[in-house]
C-alpha cells in the first residue's frame, strides 16, 4: 500500500529511487492527479491500440508530457514504452479525472493516497 510509503518516497527534499519505481508502475495514476491538481494541465493516458493504459502523465503549456522522471516529448514517451504496446503504436489520450481515479483503483486496489502524492508533486514541479 502507498499511503505505508511515505518516509520511502522523499529523503532530505529529493525523490528517492523508491519514488520513482513506483510513480512509474500503477501509482503513476496518483501522481498524475496530483500535478493536475496542482497545475489544472490535462490528464494524460498512456495506452495503445488496445484502448489499455500503460503509464499516466500530465501535459503542461508547452506540450512535454510530465510524470515522476520530468518532462518528455511525446516521441520519446512512444519510444519508452512502445514495448508494452507490443510494438503497436502508443496512443496519447486526453482523460478525465474520474476516469483516472478510477484507473487508478482497478490499478492499485486502493484509494489514490493524495496525502502522499500531494507531497511528490512539487518535487517533480521544482525540477522541471
Amino acid at each position: 500500500m502507498i499511503s505505508n510509503l511515505p518516509w520511502q518516497l522523499v529523503s532530505d527534499g529529493a525523490i528517492t529511487d523508491v519514488a520513482v519505481d513506483v510513480f512509474k508502475r500503477g501509482a503513476c495514476a496518483g501522481l498524475a492527479l496530483a500535478l493536475h491538481d496542482a497545475t489544472g494541465w490535462p490528464l494524460i493516458e498512456v495506452g495503445h491500440c488496445d484502448g489499455l493504459p500503460i503509464h499516466f502523465m500530465v501535459r503542461d503549456p508547452s506540450g512535454r508530457l510530465i510524470d515522476i522522471e520530468g518532462a518528455h516529448t511525446d516521441e520519446d514517451v512512444a519510444d519508452e514504452y512502445e514495448f508494452v504496446a507490443d510494438n503497436s503504436a502508443v496512443t496519447f489520450t486526453e482523460m478525465s479525472r474520474d476516469a483516472v481515479v478510477a484507473s487508478y483503483r482497478d490499478d492499485c486496489g486502493e484509494p489514490v493516497p493524495m496525502p502522499v502524492v500531494h507531497t511528490i508533486a512539487p518535487l517533480v514541479l521544482g525540477a522541471l
